[in-house]
C-alpha cells in the first residue's frame, strides 16, 4: 500500500537530525507507556487488595447496612400499602410493617450479618427471644416517633416513617451486636486462672 498524501509531504521535508529526533521521541514514548502501564497495574492490584481487605474487615457492618436497608424498605413499603392503599389506620399499619420487617431481619442477621452458626433449638430460641425483645424496644421508639409526628403533629406518614427507619437501623445494629448475637468470650483455662 502506498503512502498517504500527508506522509509523502512529510517525507519531503528533511530537517537535519529530524529522523534521529523522531526515533528518540518514539523510544521516549515507548518508555513512558511502559512506565504508565506499570503504575496502572500496581494501582489496580493495590485497589483490589485494599477493597478485599476492607470488605473482610467490615463484612458484618456492610451486610448489616445492606440488609438494614432491605428491612427498612420492607417496613416502609408494607406501611405505605397498609396505610395509604388499604386505608388501615396508622398504628395498626405500623405494627404490621414492623412485624414483617422483624421476621426478615432475624433471619438475615442470624445467618449472614452476625454469622451465628449454632442451630440448636435452645440457641435459636434464646437469640429469637433477645432479638424480639430488642426489636420491641426499638419498635416502641419507632411507634412513638410515628404517633407524635403523624397523629399529634399531623406530619406526612411516609416521610416520618423514613426518619423513624433511620433511627431504628442505628439502634438495632447496636443492640444486635452487643446483646443478641454477641460472640461468646473464650473461657479462661484453669492454668491462666491460677
Amino acid at each position: 500500500m502506498g503512502k498517504s498524501y500527508l506522509e509523502e509531504e512529510q517525507s519531503k521535508i528533511n530537517f537535519p537530525g529530524s529522523q534521529q529526533a523522531a526515533a528518540e521521541d518514539e523510544q521516549y514514548f515507548k518508555i513512558e507507556k511502559r512506565a504508565l502501564d506499570g503504575h496502572y497495574n500496581r494501582a489496580m492490584n493495590l485497589n483490589v487488595t485494599s477493597i478485599k481487605g476492607l470488605l473482610k474487615k467490615y463484612k458484618s457492618f456492610i451486610f448489616y447496612a445492606v440488609f438494614g436497608v432491605l428491612t427498612t424498605a420492607i417496613n416502609i413499603v408494607t406501611y405505605a400499602v397498609c396505610y395509604e392503599h388499604l386505608n388501615i389506620a396508622n398504628v395498626p399499619s405500623n405494627i404490621l410493617a414492623w412485624t414483617f420487617a422483624v421476621a426478615f431481619a432475624f433471619i438475615t442477621n442470624k445467618l449472614w450479618v452476625f454469622g451465628s452458626k449454632n442451630m440448636s433449638v435452645r440457641t435459636i430460641l434464646n437469640e429469637l427471644w433477645k432479638f424480639i425483645t430488642a426489636r420491641l424496644a426499638v419498635g416502641l421508639v419507632d411507634l412513638a416517633i410515628m404517633y407524635v409526628a403523624v397523629d399529634i403533629c399531623h406530619g406526612p406518614g411516609v416521610v416520618f416513617k423514613v426518619v423513624a427507619g433511620i433511627v431504628t437501623i442505628v439502634l438495632n445494629f447496636v443492640l444486635s451486636k452487643l446483646v443478641v448475637f454477641r460472640k461468646a468470650k473464650p473461657a479462661k483455662s484453669e492454668e491462666s486462672a491460677e
